[in-house]
């Protein structure tokens, strides 16, 4: 995403209840990953973050 113009552009998202069983992806690894809560939508840097972590084919 961004802006029209040339400004930065600053998104927020807020969702309720918090998003769970979010899946992330690696497409240079080709795999993706189910995070918790606190990891929000990128690929986490702590382990305790990937839930479940899923190789694609």
């Amino acid at each position: 995403m961004k802006s029209a113009g040339r400004e930065n552009l600053v998104t927020l998202h807020l969702y309720s209840p918090p998003i769970t069983g979010m899946k992330v992806y690696d497409l240079q690894k080709c795999s993706a990953c189910v995070v918790s809560e606190d990891c929000g939508a990128w690929w986490p840097e702590e382990q305790r973050q990937k839930v479940k972590e899923i190789q694609l084919k």
